[in-house]
């Protein structure tokens, strides 16, 4: 919640703004109508990346945990 509010606050131009809060500014206002496929892509493609690092390092995190849980 405070990088949202941070960033919409203390941003002059709307070209600077993160991503999350461009997707944000898609839905508009109460009145307008939403294209939520435009919403749904624009999601997408801010969690990929996130998901692809933790698919490639899931070997590694699984390896770790079972190697600390051995005693002695």
């Amino acid at each position: 919640m405070g990088d949202f509010l941070f960033a919409e606050t203390f941003a002059d131009n709307a070209n600077i703004l993160p991503a999350g809060i461009n997707i944000y500014n898609l839905v508009g206002n109460i009145n307008d109508v939403v294209s939520w496929p435009e919403v749904m892509a624009g999601c997408l493609v801010l969690a990929a990346p996130a998901l692809l690092a933790v698919m490639i390092a899931q070997r590694y995190v699984r390896t770790g945990i079972s190697a600390g849980a051995v005693k002695g």
